[in-house]
């Protein structure tokens, strides 16, 4: 009996989710209001890009676990319901779709700010 070979084709699959955050950026002013953020991205069907932001006038750093993160959902852009402060940051919660064969592709982020 000539021996048996049993070869196996994975396909692999993406993680369930990830996250991209962006720098701490600062206004240069106190109190400056967030007054849009924008994102271009690719969504093949079954995947999502929400986003989150915070803001303080108190400067925290990127991984700062302190400072509590805000939803603001995944419909680009979004013009109220962003908070105020000197330092800013944004991040995008990336999902696969069900089966993990197909990911978001997130292209471009755009923050727009004003001072009081």
């Amino acid at each position: 009996i000539p021996p048996y070979i049993n070869v196996i084709f994975a396909k692999t699959l993406y993680p369930s989710s990830g996250a991209i955050a962006s720098q701490v950026v600062t206004a240069n002013i106190t109190g400056s209001e967030w007054t849009e953020l924008a994102w271009d991205g690719t969504l093949p069907a079954g995947t999502s890009i929400t986003f989150e932001v915070r803001a303080s006038d108190t400067v925290f750093l990127k991984t700062d676990t302190t400072l509590s993160w805000t939803s603001v959902g995944s419909t680009s852009p979004v013009t109220s319901g962003l908070p105020s402060g000197r330092y800013k940051q944004w991040r995008a919660l990336l999902t696969a779709d069900g089966t993990k064969t197909s990911t978001p592709a997130l292209q471009e982020v755009r923050v727009y700010y004003q001072g009081n």
